[in-house]
């Protein structure tokens, strides 16, 4: 009833004032990214990047690959179709409406980590949804999608979901046995924004958020599950400020009550971002996210009042507190020579492990790197021990088992991405290496070793519909996962090949 009471009040706001401009979101995925950066970068536009989704009124859309005027010829009436429209698009009124398919139909098979497969080596994904998008007369914009998936899947990854207690598909939320060997999981995403003001929009939501231009975020990351919102933006000139309620839930059951199944723990999330553009070229943040304990006396309430304040920043207050979890951080990005992005973030977390955690990302994305069309992003992350997690649950920095930032702590990260477009088609190459410090249950302790990791994929692929970034493709992709412990050292190792038809709107993260 309060959601519905609150998409009430938004539509009202946005019925009685004039035309402002787009409001429409501009998807997250790793290309639409990509994209934005480096349209951006050409255009030297006042437009802040640190944090997604962007607002396509405030990008060049004009000069960005895949939304700029489309030179590819066509030699049928159906190949706009395919090739560049959406499935379906028509105006009434003042009204626009957009709806497109989206999917990932893949097949493969793993050559190497094969142990255990009673169905074999072969590995598929069956994912099918839909995206709608509405514009009420660039007032207000409605944007809804889902996505139902079936899938037998990589060992690593079965592992990840189904036997190391995680029961997630990263990005996707909770799994389900499919057919014995296979998971099947599911995801809505949905928004409602309006512009109350020229510089001033709300919106309320059920999806994700990112912080920086980093293939990984360490303060507030995509990668984990979506989640309930309601957001405002502020813009004035050089400076801007975002902030953001949440509802996030830990995969813990609450004790069985009225319903058939019971609840999973609830929690209270914020954060905000208070970001200063001096030049087009120079852009820093401050970042505070909190999260807020919902629990008295073993009894569930409702948060602590200032979990409702409007003021940015305010969950500072809570930086030392022993009942909630409160994270501060910086975020900046440098724009050199209309081709060049260096970024960087650091956060510093006191948890209740009675540790501080300090957490560093620094990187650079290079386009047109030599030859036109070939980007080149190096970063390195270094991830603190307990910098999301803590023993006192109800206000650790998890969601749906998925760390708020980075997927892994007390670890070092380095990575390598490639890619290379001719026209549209595609070449993507990624190195991850990562080293951690992990721990495991003896018989009255932890002991602690040492993990190794390292992931590489390369990716050729026909980007045939940019609308909602779809490709056909074949991807190869090897991981080698090796621990080493006191008295014993084993790992894994995984090869597999996949090819397919898909739409990629959101960032998928399976290389932790």
């Amino acid at each position: 009833m309060r959601k519905l009471l609150g998409f009430v009040v938004l539509f009202c706001f946005a019925t009685c004032y004039e035309s402002f401009g787009q409001v429409e979101s501009f998807p997250m995925g790793f290309l639409f990214q990509q994209q934005a950066q480096r349209g951006v970068l050409l255009s030297d536009s006042l437009c802040f990047l640190s944090t997604y989704p962007l607002m396509k009124e405030k990008l060049p859309l004009s000069i960005m690959e895949g939304q700029k005027a489309d030179s590819v010829k066509v030699y049928h009436d159906l190949a706009p179709f395919f090739l560049r429209n959406n499935m379906v698009d028509f105006s009434l009124n003042d009204v626009r409406v957009r709806l497109n398919l989206i999917y990932d139909f893949s097949a493969g098979r793993d050559f190497i980590d094969t142990i255990g497969y009673s169905r074999g080596e072969k590995l598929y994904t069956n994912r099918r949804g839909a995206w709608l998008q509405v514009n009420f007369k660039e007032r207000a914009y409605v944007e809804s999608g889902f996505y139902e998936t079936q899938a037998f899947l990589p060992k690593y990854l079965q592992r990840l979901a189904q036997e190391d207690s995680l029961n997630i598909f990263p990005g996707f939320g909770r799994v389900k046995p499919y057919r014995t060997e296979g998971v099947d999981y599911n995801m809505a995403f949905s928004v409602f924004r309006v512009k109350i003001k020229p510089d001033f929009t709300v919106a309320l939501g059920y999806g994700k958020h990112k912080v920086g231009n980093g293939y990984r975020s360490l303060l507030w990351s995509d990668g984990m599950f979506c989640y309930p919102y309601l957001e405002y933006a502020l813009q004035k000139g050089n400076f801007r400020i975002m902030h953001v309620w949440s509802v996030m839930q830990n995969m813990r059951r609450l004790p069985l009550g009225d319903t058939p199944e019971s609840l999973f723990e609830r929690k209270g999330g914020s954060f905000s971002m208070v970001s200063y553009m001096p030049k087009p070229w120079l852009e820093f943040s401050i970042f505070e996210s909190t999260i807020w304990n919902r629990y008295r006396k073993n009894e569930i309430g409702s948060p602590d009042l200032l979990y409702y304040s409007p003021i940015p920043l305010s969950g500072l207050t809570q930086f030392n507190s022993s009942r909630n979890k409160s994270t501060v951080g910086l975020d900046f990005n440098l724009r050199l020579k209309k081709k060049m992005l260096l970024y960087g973030q650091s956060s510093l977390v006191y948890s209740n492990e009675n540790t501080l955690a300090w957490n560093s990302q620094l990187g650079i994305q290079i386009f047109q790197f030599l030859v036109p069309n070939l980007d080149v992003n190096i970063e390195m992350n270094q991830i603190a021990p307990h910098a999301y997690s803590q023993s006192f649950q109800v206000a650790n920095g998890v969601h749906m088992n998925q760390n708020i930032g980075h997927p892994l702590e007390n670890c070092k990260e380095k990575l390598l991405r490639i890619s290379y477009r001719y026209s549209r088609w595609m070449v993507n190459a990624k190195l991850n290496l990562i080293n951690q410090v992990v721990a495991r249950s003896i018989i009255d302790d932890f002991e602690y070793g040492d993990r190794s990791l390292s992931q590489w994929e390369i990716q050729a692929s026909y980007w045939f519909n940019p609308k909602t970034n779809s490709q056909i493709f074949i991807q190869y992709a090897d991981r080698i996962d090796a621990y080493s412990y006191t008295n014993e050292d084993f790992g894994y190792h995984s090869a597999w090949l996949s090819l397919g038809i898909r739409s990629n709107l959101h960032a998928n993260y399976q290389d932790f």
